[in-house]
């Protein structure tokens, strides 16, 4: 049987440090997800400590990592930024306008529900160095150019310019304004913001397709 070789101490120097560095990267996840389940619930600035208790560490471990708030507000805008984004994997073949609409406007919904809150409360704090920079991002990059995915094939068979201004006019119809509007100050709940938005949206497409062969009837026939 072969003997294991002795370990050399800057191995074991190595691996330690190592080990320390992924258990900081776990608690810096975890104080940056306690802050934004926080802003979600609560639309506001929550304390460092209430951040602490939320994701079960010292105080300390949150200054450690985030020298202030301002720090701790950056790290989550970039968690958003740079985040996975879900991907929406409903099947759409063979479903009428209406079938399709009420999934892609509910995984519009779902969205907004989750990265508006922070975008909303943070609006207050866009005059901070490098918070707009970054609230620009999440509404381009979470929110808006996903639209272009997700009503390109409803588009199809409309010119490039044609389809360029219906993508406008459906993003200003469910944009993070109108989510804003329809949320926190008309307080419509999420389901009501749903119904709302798939019957503009309808009407949009509607008129943008007049004329126009609606794309899931050509997929039908196929």
């Amino acid at each position: 049987m072969n003997k294991a070789k002795p370990r050399q101490p800057e191995q074991g120097q190595a691996m330690a440090a190592d080990g320390r560095l992924r258990r900081s990267e776990r608690t810096k996840h975890k104080i940056v997800s306690a802050y934004l389940t926080l802003v979600r619930l609560h639309l506001r600035e929550p304390s460092m400590r209430e951040v602490a208790e939320v994701a079960g560490c010292a105080l300390r471990s949150v200054y450690e990592r985030m020298s202030d708030t301002h720090t701790l507000r950056l790290a989550a805008l970039d968690h958003a930024i740079n985040g996975t984004l879900r991907k929406f994997d409903v099947r759409l073949h063979g479903l009428g306008r209406q079938l399709r609409l009420q999934a892609i406007v509910g995984f519009q919904v779902e969205e907004y529900e989750q990265w508006a809150p922070l975008w909303h409360f943070l609006m207050q704090h866009e005059h901070l160095p490098d918070v707009k920079v970054r609230l620009d991002q999440i509404r381009h990059r979470v929110l808006r150019d996903r639209m272009v995915e997700l009503y390109r094939s409803e588009l199809a068979g409309s010119s490039e310019a044609d389809r360029a201004n219906w993508l406008q006019l459906l993003n200003a119809t469910t944009s993070l304004e109108s989510w804003q509007y329809h949320r926190y100050f008309e307080l419509l709940p999420v389901e009501k913001v749903h119904e709302q938005w798939v019957w503009y949206v309808d009407r949009i497409l509607t008129a943008a397709l007049s004329g126009v062969e609606e794309p899931g009837a050509a997929m039908a026939a196929r």
